[in-house]
C-alpha cells in the first residue's frame, strides 16, 4: 500500500511519498504482524545458519543467479 504523511517543519510542510505504514497496538494486531514478518524471515534466512548452513540460489533478472551462504545477503535480496 502506498500512502503519504504529512509532516510539520521549522520551514512548512513537506509530503514524504514511501512513508512507512503505521500500525498501533490497540487490539494486539500490530504485533501480530511483526511476528508474521518475523516468522518469514526467520524461515528465508534460517536454512543458511550454524555450521551445517547450507548454500541459497539467489535468481537475478539480469545475469547468472548467485549462489550465497551469507543470510545478510539472503535478506537484503
Amino acid at each position: 500500500m502506498t500512502s503519504t504523511f504529512t509532516a510539520m517543519s521549522p520551514i512548512g510542510s513537506f509530503i514524504a511519498p514511501n512513508a512507512k505504514e503505521l500500525h498501533f497496538n490497540k487490539d494486539g494486531s500490530a504485533i501480530k504482524k511483526l511476528q508474521t514478518g518475523m516468522n518469514k524471515l526467520t524461515n528465508l534466512v534460517g536454512v543458511t545458519f550454524g555450521p551445517k548452513g547450507r548454500n541459497v540460489v539467489l535468481e537475478s533478472k539480469y545475469g547468472s543467479p548467485k549462489i550465497v551462504n551469507d543470510s545478510v545477503t539472503v535478506a537484503k535480496e
